[in-house]
Order: C-alpha cells, then structure tokens, then sequence
C-alpha cells in the first residue's frame, strides 16, 4: 500500500507541474522572432501551382509575400494565444497564374484572425482561425549565414536571370558601395540604395540615369525583366565568385564576380541605315556608301551626342530630350569629298536628321522622325532587312 500511494503521489505532482507549465508557459515571442516560413496548406489545400507564399516574424511584427503583394502586421503573442490587430499589404493586380488574387485573399482572410499558433514540430508551424475554423501550416525555410559587410565594394556581371543567360554584348551588372549600387541592364545604368541584414537583401530605391533604351527590343524586354526582379528581391548568398538574388516569388538571380568597379558601359551601339521616308516614299541608301548611327551605350539620355558615318565623312550631333520630343539635334560634319551622288546622298541625310523630333526602336528596328513625315529607318548593324 504504501508502494501504491507513492506512485499516486508522483504521479499527482507531474500533473501538478505540468498544469502548471501549461498555464504559464506556452509558445513565446522569442520563439518565432526571427524565423521565417513558406505556406505548404491553405486550409487544407495545397497552395496553387507556380505561387508562393512566405512569412517572416521579427519582433512583435510580421511581414511576406502572399502571392501578389507583399503585407505586413503587427503581432503579440502570449502562450498559443495569437492576435493580429491590422494587415496592411500593397496593391498589384496579379493576372497569373489563375487564381492567384482570390488565394491571396483567402490567405489574408485567415492569417487576420489567426488566434492560435503551435509548433507541430521543428520545422512545421500552424496558425488556427477558431472563428473560420481554418489553419495555416508553413514550413521553416532554411536561414544563411550572411555578412551584408561583404557586399560592399564588390562588382557582379550577370550570369543568369531565372535561368536564362543574358543577351550578348555588355552584361547587366551590380556594384555594391556602403548602402548603395550602381548598375547596368545591358543598357541603360541605374543607382539604387538598399538594406541588407542576415541573407536578406531588399531595394529601396531604384533611379534609371538615362531617359531610355533604343537598342533592340529584346534588350528593352531583358531590361523590364531584370528591374521587376530586382524590385521584388528578398534574399541574397555569396557563395566563392557567385551572388546568388532571390526574389519573394522565389526566382534567382546568378551574377559572378566582376574585378574593378565600373559598370556603366561608354560602348556605343551602331544602327545601320535602311532607308529615307520622303513624301511618302520609301527609298534605300546607295550601295557601297555605309551611313551609321552610333549611339553611346545604346540609350538617350537628357543631352548627349549621337555620331557615325554620314557616307562621306563622320558627324557628330548634339541633342536634347525630354523623353519625347528632341529640342535640338543639329549634326556637323566636315565638307564631304566623295564622289557626287555618295555627297548629295550624305547633304540629304544629315538634312533631315537635323530635323529629327521623335525616336523609336521596334524589334530590330530604329527609326527617327521628323514633324512634317520625314524619316529615317535603320537596322542592328551586321544583320539584314
């Protein structure tokens, strides 16, 4: 008997203690600062294909991506108990993959009045809405080791964007300096300032130096590519001469190590004259006498100079843009000393160029025009009509 009670006994304090604990104890702030999560269900569903959904506790504030936008919230936490007074979130209009806004909402419907969270184990988190009788469950997402401190002074030339190579001729590339960065697109440059801390790497801003791009479309295209990813990033990792950027949807960056610091490229891109537009007719330039365009890094900027060869002689034309409209554009070149129809040919040109008011590149197509119709075509430089 007395053997009996003293197990009775024992067994009545571990229950005491564990009342105990489970009344003052619990989950604790410090628990989930600093962690960070990917939803694997919605309410028992997978999330939909090609979308991801992250979250980010640190303290007494909540942060992520919930398909679309990003959102943030306040938070407190005592034991299980959980409470989020507001979300706020941005405001994209996602078209695809379809689906994708009415989950996002769904998502920010629950996650609003999650009153419980639990750890099923390590690398599983669970968040309860009692009142809609929903859960969330998020997996851990692993955390590098990062010093922001080794960004700074480092240059990178891009080596893939979302797996793809980038165009040939001048690399997008990144120089980082303090908590800033200047970098190229492959052709037009920007300056852009950012945080860093852990592996976490977010733009704050983002200002392109030149007005715009007029190298061919598909460089125009790798440019909006590369900004809207740069825009949306979340994490980086330097690994040997690698910088690895990854963006909140989860998509990757590659650059390799880049010696020196200068990104901003002075290469000029050459267009290749197709064809005069005159009164309405179309008519090519003569064989045999090459009339080019070069443009300094292939982009406009507020003022510059355009230059190349006029057929006889080389020019050089200073310019004005607003971004629209060229206010001045008037081309000079030395007396032309060719054959008769190669200097009319080359008057003729820089007559109309000197009247030059609007630009625009289409494929592998520039063509510049004038107010009363005039223009001139032009081509990429070693490639054919």
């Amino acid at each position: 008997m007395k053997s009996t009670g003293r197990k009775l006994l024992s067994v009545w304090i571990l229950l005491l203690i564990w009342g105990l604990i489970s009344a003052c104890g619990g989950m604790q702030a410090a628990d989930i600062e600093n962690t960070e999560w990917s939803l694997t269900s919605l309410n028992g569903a997978d999330p939909l294909a090609g979308t991801r959904i992250t979250l980010r506790f640190t303290t007494g504030s909540l942060e992520g991506f919930a398909g679309c936008n990003r959102y943030g919230a306040s938070y407190t936490l005592k034991g299980t108990r959980f409470k989020i007074p507001e979300i706020s979130s941005t405001a994209e209009g996602c078209l695809s993959p379809e689906g994708v806004l009415d989950q996002e909402k769904t998502y920010l419907n629950i996650l609003s009045g999650v009153d419980k969270i639990r750890f099923a184990d390590r690398n599983t988190l669970e968040m309860e809405n009692t009142a809609r009788d929903a859960i969330l469950v998020f997996r851990r997402e692993l955390q590098l080791d990062m010093n922001p401190a080794d960004l700074d002074g480092t240059t990178w030339a891009l080596r893939a964007l979302a797996g793809i190579p980038p165009l040939p001729g001048t690399p997008p590339t990144l120089h980082f300096k303090k908590d800033t960065i200047r970098g190229s697109t492959g052709c037009r440059t920007f300056t852009a300032t950012y945080e860093a801390g852990g592996d976490h790497l977010q733009l704050l801003t983002l200002k392109m130096n030149e007005i715009g791009c007029v190298k061919p479309e598909s460089f125009q295209q790798q440019e909006n590519h590369l900004l809207q990813r740069l825009d949306d990033l979340s994490k980086y990792k330097i690994e040997g001469d690698t910088l690895e950027l990854t963006t909140i949807q989860g998509e990757t960056l590659v650059y390799g190590s880049l010696p020196g610091a200068a990104v901003e490229s002075t290469e000029g891109f050459t267009w290749m004259l197709d064809g005069f537009t005159e009164n309405g007719e179309v008519t090519a330039p003569l064989p045999g006498a090459e009339i080019n365009l070069i443009i300094p890094g292939g982009t406009v900027k507020a003022s510059g100079t355009f230059s190349g060869s006029a057929g006889c002689t080389l020019y050089e034309a200073p310019y004005a843009y607003d971004g629209s409209t060229f206010t001045l554009l008037s081309p000079s070149a030395p007396e032309a000393v060719c054959e008769p129809a190669v200097n009319s040919q080359q008057q003729r040109y820089l007559e109309i160029f000197s009247k030059v008011k609007t630009i625009e590149a289409s494929g592998e197509t520039l063509r510049l025009n004038t107010v009363d119709g005039q223009g001139l075509t032009f081509i990429v430089a070693g490639s054919t009509p």
